[in-house]
């Protein structure tokens, strides 16, 4: 099950394929106020998702920031990578709690403190009131990513020699570093489908 909470005027993002009306009931799972959205996690509660990240599978005890630039410095005490995924899903079942998936759909700057200022509250905030938010329900996590996938279309799927063997650095500063990079590949008998010139 779908349901698509708006608050005041959100921007247009076109992130979603589905038309989705609007439900009239209580947002769920969340406490709202102003521009913070709140979710009280158990000890044993995993949150999931986010999808270009720092740190691990799973996302508690940090802050993170739907905000993103083109940082080459990927250390654990960054708070965004290349890609804003503002998708989670909290999973407590296993211990009779709530399984369910949120996206937020928002353009700005977003930020995620999954545990971090207070270890079992989750705090999503936003710089203004205009959101749209979609909790995606299903009775496991592989129909709960399902239904969020029906929600942002399917995913493009790359040519065959996409799933080949590449070879991939920033710094390759010539021609001749490329092509001496091939050679050495061929050299070795070693397959090459690509070389990328930057990660």
């Amino acid at each position: 099950m779908i349901k698509k909470f708006t608050y005041n005027n959100p921007f247009e993002t076109y992130a979603t394929v589905l038309n989705i009306e609007e439900s009239k009931s209580d947002l769920l799972y969340f406490s709202k106020t102003e521009n913070t959205f709140t979710y009280n996690m158990t000890d044993t509660t995993v949150v999931y998702g986010l999808g270009e990240a720092v740190r691990g599978i799973n996302k508690r005890g940090w802050i993170y920031d739907g905000y993103c630039s083109d940082d080459p410095c990927h250390t654990e005490d960054k708070r965004s990578l290349y890609g804003a995924h503002n998708f989670l899903i909290i999973d407590d079942k296993a211990n009779g709690g709530d399984r369910f998936g949120v996206f937020f759909d928002y353009p700005a700057r977003i930020t995620f403190d999954i545990g971090y200022t207070d270890t079992n509250t989750l705090l999503v905030s936003t710089e203004k009131n205009d959101i749209d938010v979609y909790i995606v329900e299903g009775e496991t996590l592989r129909e709960i990513v399902k239904n969020f996938r029906a929600i942002i279309g399917m995913s493009y799927i790359a040519p065959k020699w996409a799933f080949g063997f590449m070879q991939s650095r920033w710094s390759y500063f010539t021609k001749d570093d490329v092509v001496r990079i091939a050679d050495s590949y061929n050299d070795a008998r070693v397959p090459l489908d690509a070389i990328f010139l930057d990660i």
